[in-house]
């Protein structure tokens, strides 16, 4: 690791850990957080007026399914491929290949299968004010309706990993009310550690941004009137994600006493059709996902670059110095000027040309050990000089892309 990298400030920044927060909730947004008296709910089937009266109609249909059905749960975590998958399950699920398996993709909208329209309300039911029994009924109940179906299922939501954290016991809970009706895989996604950290920092900091819907909206300051702030990835997120009990380890160390865990591991070509061919086994579903493989690679959703938060981080600077009229020109319009000066007039780009500010040889080295020792546990059986190889390859690329170093605006401005 180069010497040369510039030293950085060690202090935890407090606002950038409610930024990432917000990261977390806006994830929420739109979530209709779905209460025991409605749990039950649907708009294909009459609702039960209670829990037990959904127990006692789904046993009453268990011969046509002599067999336990598979409940495959892909709980996260964020920035580990999630939405690639659920866009792979959304369109396979709606051509009917994941009908031609006996699968049912639990999504909040309709899902087409066997001709009919099957709602459901389980990708809607989270841990709401600490508030895990209640989340165990409804999960529960409504699993239980959708037994009738004879389906297996299979539901993928990142923000599990988010909601489910503060709660460790939470999987032994769960092995305790559906194993006897289930057979219950776990998904858990993984990145190497160092990817997973950049990742979440440029998502976090987008969604933070970025959230409003209306661009000319955005806001120079905070409520309190401070001024908004791009923070950096060292130290900010990488002490907040340290100890934030969000990634792959904490998932399969809690699930993996209960339940078959299985890691979708990114770093491996063809993941998503990983995920139909090898967790679901889903014939049809895999053999499709290969042949799309063939024409067009994974894609990959939500991928995200620096420069447009790089160009934001300058824009807010310079309003901070007092070299914008902030009642003029508001900050979308400042952040676009800037992308257009730089990548139309100049030819430039912030991540290629701008100056840097990058964390120290220390910093760096803790990273890259804690990253070879998370992966060291997360696949203790394979061969690890190969696998140590690949993770400091790719360490490289990304010291070598600047990937863990944040815009210098001193230097700038």
């Amino acid at each position: 690791i180069s010497s040369a990298m510039v030293s950085f400030r060690s202090s935890l920044s407090v606002p950038f850990c409610a930024a990432v927060f917000v990261f977390l909730q806006a994830l929420l947004t739109g979530i209709h957080v779905t209460k025991m008296s409605s749990c039950l709910r649907t708009n294909d089937m009459a609702a039960n007026s209670n829990i037990q009266s959904s127990f006692d109609e789904a046993k009453n249909t268990r011969s046509a399914f002599p067999d336990k059905p598979q409940f495959v749960f892909h709980v996260g975590p964020l920035k580990t491929g999630t939405t690639s998958i659920q866009d792979d399950l959304t369109t396979l699920n709606w051509h009917r290949f994941l009908e031609l398996d006996n699968w049912y993709y639990a999504v909040r909208n309709h899902t087409f299968s066997g001709g009919e329209f099957i709602q459901s309300n389980l990708s809607r039911i989270t841990v709401q004010n600490g508030n895990v029994q209640e989340f165990l009924d409804c999960f529960h109940a409504e699993l239980t309706r959708l037994r009738k179906f004879n389906k297996n299922i299979v539901l993928s939501r990142e923000i599990y990993s988010v909601n489910l954290s503060p709660h460790p016991e939470i999987y032994q809970q769960l092995h305790d009310r559906l194993s006897k009706d289930w057979d219950v895989t776990i998904v858990s996604g993984y990145r190497p550690y160092y990817d997973w950290i950049v990742s979440l920092w440029n998502q976090a900091t987008k969604m933070d941004t970025f959230k409003y819907t209306d661009p000319s909206t955005w806001p120079w300051t905070h409520r309190n009137g401070e001024m908004h702030r791009v923070q950096a990835l060292f130290p900010e997120l990488y002490g907040w994600a340290s100890s934030s009990g969000y990634f792959t380890d904490s998932i399969v160390d809690r699930a993996s006493p209960y339940f078959p865990v299985h890691i979708l591991d990114l770093r491996e070509d063809g993941f998503s059709t990983r995920f139909f061919c090898d967790v679901l086994q889903a014939e049809h579903a895999c053999a499709e996902r290969k042949r799309r493989d063939q024409e067009n690679g994974t894609t990959w959703a939500n991928k995200a670059e620096a420069d447009i938060i790089f160009y934001d981080a300058v824009g807010l600077n310079a309003a901070s110095k007092g070299l914008v009229n902030m009642q003029k020109w508001n900050r979308f319009a400042v952040r676009n000027a800037i992308e257009s000066h730089m990548e139309q007039e100049l030819n430039q780009t912030a991540s290629l040309h701008w100056p840097r500010v990058c964390p120290d040889e220390v910093a760096l080295n803790d990273l890259l050990i804690k990253s070879i020792r998370l992966d060291a546990h997360l696949f203790p059986n394979e061969n690890r000089e190969q696998r140590d190889d690949a993770l400091k390859a790719g360490f490289q690329k990304q010291l070598d892309r600047k990937g863990f170093c944040h815009v210098d605006l001193d230097a700038i401005l």
